[in-house]
């Protein structure tokens, strides 16, 4: 079997297998909550749902939901209906399909960084496996789009770099763009496409370093002429010069509201939240004055305790990196026990190990010189993760994206650990066996001497 063969067969391996997997649970949640019940099991759906209906005719809630989390899910599920019709089966269909190609790029991103086929397929396999991933795939939410076509961005990013073509870096850009319309936690992901061609050596296809700043910055610079355009719409709509209004508001109702309740006496978080959104007016048409609001309330929580402010940020994303899975446990009764046993060692000690171990493995690419690869994963890892201390309470699917680079990190480490306790044991065992032969000869030459 060719090398080509062979990775066409793990990629439909993998794909038919995370397809299985994510059928078979959407069958068996919307069994247990009823149809109705599951579809709209998330309170995000109905807001993507209103963005639809708002870009084909018009929704009280659509302008809020432009501005809020951007227009390219709705742009997706406003696709869906004018080819398939208003049935929810159609976009839960679709973020099935997104599922099942998450483990495919991952193979790829992991194979052309690494040139290893066992870390490759290992990676594919955890992401086909992921419970996270096997969950948000079922339901009409932004989670699983945005990682499918981020992954896909990142492969086309490194295939960029390994062939040298133009090409490549463009359908980087524009992946990755359409990544951030679709969910904005990734809108800032362009200085990374700028930074990596700074920082990484001349690579082979490339003659000069201004050579490849030049074609490399393409993705970089299509992505931000794409984010600058929402922006300009934005602006054009509401007086907003930027990208969307979800991460300020979540600071506010999340971070700010967690600090704010901690400073009161029986402080209760869930109300601060309340209020504020009713008084900075979030769902009102005033949506450049409530974002000012917002954004007010943020810069005076710095201002008056930054560091409460910092270590709270930071105490949640430590906690969140070892949050359990709040879907799968409860939409699917017949896991129940596995999910809970997973969750159970997420949150005591396999969250932070997978941290160690993801660190171990940039530590050995650092060493072993893959410095595409420790720079493209530790940039992955590292955004992430770090956007984690503005939110809480949503479960594995805050650090699902960061899946991305830990499910190639973990087991690069691990291979790399037992490869080379393999190679020390077999050391040893020459070792022995060398002695023992030369104890061997000398018996000989002392039973000729005394005979």
């Amino acid at each position: 079997m060719t090398e080509r063969q062979t990775t066409f067969t793990h990629l439909i391996i993998l794909g038919i297998a995370a397809l299985i997997l994510r059928v078979a649970y959407l069958l068996l949640a919307a069994d247990h909550l009823g149809w109705e019940s599951f579809v709209h099991y998330v309170p995000d759906t109905r807001l993507y749902q209103a963005i639809a209906q708002h870009i084909l005719s018009y929704h009280p809630l659509g302008g809020f939901g432009l501005l809020r989390v951007g227009p390219g899910y709705a742009i997706l599920l406003v696709g869906l209906e004018l080819i398939f019709g208003q049935n929810p089966i159609w976009p839960i269909l679709f973020n099935v399909l997104m599922g099942a190609l998450a483990p495919v790029f991952i193979y790829l991103l992991a194979y052309y960084l690494l040139k290893s086929r066992l870390v490759a397929f290992t990676a594919g396999t955890i992401s086909a496996l992921s419970l996270t991933s096997i969950a948000l795939s079922c339901h009409i939410l932004t989670d699983q789009p945005f990682f499918t076509f981020h992954a896909a961005a990142l492969v086309c990013f490194v295939l960029g770099f390994k062939t040298g073509k133009s090409r490549w870096f463009i359908l980087a850009g524009l992946m990755a763009g359409f990544a951030a319309y679709i969910r904005q936690s990734g809108q800032m992901w362009w200085p990374v496409f700028l930074f990596v061609p700074l920082v990484v050596p001349l690579q082979r296809y490339f003659s000069t370093r201004l050579e490849m700043l030049k074609r490399a910055g393409l993705a970089g610079a299509i992505m931000l002429l794409m984010i600058f355009g929402w922006c300009a719409r934005n602006y054009a709509t509401d007086g907003l010069f930027i990208f969307g209004t979800n991460g300020v508001l979540t600071a506010r109702s999340c971070l700010v509201a967690q600090i704010t309740a901690a400073q009161i006496e029986d402080g209760d978080l869930v109300e601060f939240r309340k209020k504020w959104e009713a008084e900075d007016g979030d769902r009102t048409e005033e949506y450049a004055a409530a974002y000012d609001r917002a954004k007010a309330r943020i810069i005076q929580a710095v201002r008056t305790h930054p560091g409460l402010m910092f270590r709270t940020y930071f105490r949640n994303v430590q906690e969140n990196l070892k949050v359990p899975n709040y879907f799968a446990i409860r939409q699917v009764p017949l896991i129940r026990g596995i999910v809970k046993a997973v969750n159970d060692a997420v949150w005591h000690w396999l969250g932070h190990t997978l941290l160690v171990v993801t660190l171990a493995g940039l530590v050995v690419l650092i060493i072993r010189k893959n410095h595409l690869a420790w720079i493209l994963l530790a940039l992955t890892y590292a955004y992430f993760t770090l956007i984690l201390g503005a939110s809480f309470w949503q479960g594995s699917r805050l650090h699902y994206s960061a899946e991305m680079a830990w499910a190639i990190l973990v087991p690069y480490a691990v291979y790399f650990g037992i490869s080379q306790i393999g190679r020390l044991l077999t050391g040893l065992i020459a070792h022995a066996r060398l002695l023992a032969r030369e104890g061997r000869i000398r018996d000989w030459l002392a039973r000729k001497r005394t005979s």
